[in-house]
């Protein structure tokens, strides 16, 4: 895992991470999953714009949207049953989400 800034429109996501399978500008070599330094896993604003709910539960920046970010994340490096690779589809980003809600909300929850 990785943490960089993120500088193009196909390595962006509303929650500013990404998993990787090849090089893309702004993200360190070597690392799977990235973390934006501009994105809901560190702040709540980015570009003056207020980020939406991780997943639609979750503040950004909390330690509940860390934990959500980086299951949601792992989850593609795993593949389980109904993940989708959700790159430039909301749709797909939408349905991941309520996954990693489903089998993971309650020990997201207890994160503080």
């Amino acid at each position: 895992m990785g943490r960089g800034t993120l500088t193009t429109p196909c390595t962006t996501q509303s929650t500013g991470t990404r998993t990787l399978t090849a090089r893309r500008p702004g993200v360190p070599d070597g690392t799977l999953i990235t973390v934006n330094n501009n994105g809901a896993f560190f702040t709540a604003f980015s570009n003056g714009q207020t980020l939406p709910a991780v997943g639609g539960h979750y503040n950004p920046g909390t330690p509940a949207a860390q934990a959500a970010i980086l299951l949601h994340e792992l989850g593609h490096s795993l593949m389980p049953m109904g993940f989708q690779d959700d790159n430039g589809n909301q749709t797909a980003v939408n349905s991941d989400d309520s996954l990693v809600a489903k089998d993971c909300g309650k020990l997201i929850n207890t994160i503080k």
